[in-house]
């Protein structure tokens, strides 16, 4: 094999590899043909969408025999696919009225299972089953055992609908092998099921069906049985950790597009490559001079700094003298002397951000083990209100500050909600309103999150602007925070040159290995979704003692980044890493390209 040909297949390897991670989120695209439901997934309108690989559900682990799922819709119908290897196509309990024999099915066969969120808000979601035979099982259920702290699924009458039935829906199963018939070998199963938006108007805040942008929660599951009896393996779209599949803050996000698949179908992750930026965030090492803290930078491996110290006279020159590019950061939480332009929340949720300020050493760290969950976090600082003009004259006024000390580029960092999602001072109130009137297809609360996410993105779209204009040659990159918990990986919207989002939280419980690499392959797939010019740099954070992560578990992570084929890094925070020498050592390793770019 010749080396041309050697490369091109390294980079098919690579490519299949990322085809099978899946994703924190799913693009769900529009159908451009009609679509028959006879359980074959053979219509032209399949063709090109992408595919999701249900995994363990608590390891993540691969499945031995093919277990994959993929989602269109239309103007009526939301459809959704399987296609399932199987050596022995079984089932026993055929559909029935009454809530008895319909759980039949779920608590004896084996089943695709379908949960669906609308508007994401961890209430009202509905859980459909279909077994070969085609038969059906169908609930809905108030919420889930996503509490954070009580992780525990409510089951009775009033939570767990099981008397329900999805009107309108239809289904089909087509059978590659003999069903039920135990002593021969089969090929495969597939399930095509469409969903009726008319039945799904009572559960959606939103409109439905849904607009472009709109993000849902989905999880899509296979369910295995040997036999009666026997114990379940699930295998789901996205990994929870353990067996419970109604951890709704753990599903994918669900993604809709008016894009055909054809068309837009979700770019692969590219093959490992060079890291362009490579960002140290810096904000506790007061004390010491500028060119050590740039040359220790500098002997990590990282090619930038983030500054979000005060202003140092000559600090550009300095970090320029030592081969680092300097980034100032637009960061302004509000303090006491400019409450009047302070963001103001619900009382539950004021209330909510004081415990955690006053319990942050114990169980209350803000997104500790995962993204907020609204109504159930809030951060435990103050944020500048983003309809004040006050606010945005204030971050341009740093933005010319930095620029004019000799800055190579801006970083923004804490522009966003204290409760995650909204303000609700006077007048953002008043900004509701008006979107509320101007947008009756949405319920109130959608109103509230889509406009707040408008807000964020143009806010932060026109800092962008007048810093390109400003100096054209400026970088501009960002931390993504505090979360915004409609949609989390909202940031590739606005047209950052790298786009920091977070791909691994520092607080313990530590997300999951599985969790940080599906983020990381979204957070660099959808890089340039929305803006060409842009980049995923994913945003890696470490924390002090007794948080520390390990330096197999960080190092784990950055290969990750280096095979998702980045072409940015970010770490917060530089005196952590080199709180531990052993830390130090393999991050200087890992990004001066000694080190192999590829997982253990």
């Amino acid at each position: 094999m010749d080396s041309k040909s050697r490369l091109l297949f390294i980079a098919i390897l690579f490519l299949f590899a990322a085809s099978l991670r899946a994703s924190p989120s799913y693009y769900c695209y529009k159908a451009s043909q009609s679509i028959s439901i006879d359980g074959k997934l053979d219509e032209a309108a399949w063709n090109g969408v992408p595919s999701m690989t249900l995994r363990h559900i608590s390891t993540g682990a691969e499945p031995k025999l093919r277990c994959t799922a993929k989602m269109l819709w239309d103007e009526k119908y939301l459809y959704i696919g399987f296609d399932l290897e199987d050596t022995d196509i079984w089932a026993l309990n055929s559909e029935q009225q009454g809530s008895k024999a319909k759980l039949a099915i779920m608590n004896s066969d084996p089943f695709v299972k379908i949960f669906l969120d609308p508007d994401s808000d961890a209430q009202n979601y509905m859980e459909i089953h279909v077994n070969p035979l085609n038969n059906l099982y169908q609930t809905w259920l108030g919420h889930g055992s996503s509490d954070k702290f009580k992780r525990v699924l409510d089951l009775s009458p009033e939570n767990y609908h099981n008397d329900w039935s999805c009107e309108g829906l239809k289904k089909a199963v087509s059978i590659n092998g003999t069903l039920n018939k135990r002593d021969d070998t089969d090929k495969s199963w597939c399930v095509e099921v469409a969903i009726p938006w008319s039945s799904l108007k009572r559960f959606c805040i939103a409109s439905c069906p849904p607009s472009t942008g709109d993000v849902w929660r989905i999880l899509l599951g296979r369910v295995e049985r040997k036999d009666l009896g026997t114990e379940k393996t699930y295998f789901t779209s996205s990994v929870i950790g353990f067996e419970d599949c109604h951890q709704v803050d753990k599903w994918n996000y669900l993604i809709f597009s008016d894009e055909p698949a054809e068309k837009t179908a979700q770019n692969p992750s590219p093959v490992s490559g060079q890291l362009e930026l490579k960002l140290a965030w810096v904000w506790s090492m007061e004390n010491k001079p500028t060119a050590e803290i740039a040359q220790t930078a500098k002997s990590l491996g990282f090619n930038s700094i983030a500054w979000m110290l005060p202003q140092r006279p000559g600090i550009a020159e300095e970090c320029h003298k030592a081969g680092m590019k300097l980034f100032g950061v637009v960061f302004f939480p509000s303090g006491p002397s400019d409450k009047k332009y302070r963001q103001l929340i619900l009382p539950d949720e004021e209330k909510l951000a004081k415990q955690i300020k006053e319990n942050f050493t114990q169980n209350l760290k803000p997104q500790g083990g995962g993204e907020p969950l609204i109504g159930g976090e809030s951060c435990d600082m103050d944020f500048w209100c983003l309809e004040r003009p006050e606010t945005m004259e204030y971050a341009k006024k740093l933005v010319d500050d930095f620029l004019d000390a000799g800055y190579d580029g801006i970083a923004f960092d804490a522009i966003g909600y204290k409760n995650y999602y909204a303000c609700f001072c006077p007048i953002c109130v008043a900004k509701h309103e008006e979107f509320i009137k101007a947008n009756p297809q949405l319920s109130r609360q959608a109103a509230i999150y889509k406009y707040s996410e408008q807000r964020l993105v143009s806010f932060l779209s026109e800092l962008v602007r007048y810093t390109k204009e400003k100096k054209p040659d400026t970088m501009t990159t960002c931390h993504i925070w505090p979360n915004f918990a409609p949609n989390p990986l909202y940031g590739n919207k606005v047209p950052f040159d790298y786009c920091g989002q977070t791909v691994s939280w520092f607080f313990k419980p530590h997300w999951e290995l599985d969790k940080v690499e599906r983020y990381i392959d979204e957070v660099v797939r959808q890089g340039s979704r929305y803006h060409k010019a842009s980049h995923g740099a994913p945003f890696i954070t470490v924390w002090y003692s007794p948080d520390d992560k390990s330096v197999g578990r960080v190092k784990e992570e950055i290969r990750m980044v280096k095979q998702s084929g980045a072409k940015g890094i970010q770490f917060a925070e530089l005196s952590s890493l080199l709180a531990n020498p052993e830390m130090a050592k393999m991050i200087s390793e890992e990004l001066d390209g000694k080190a192999p770019a590829k997982r253990e």
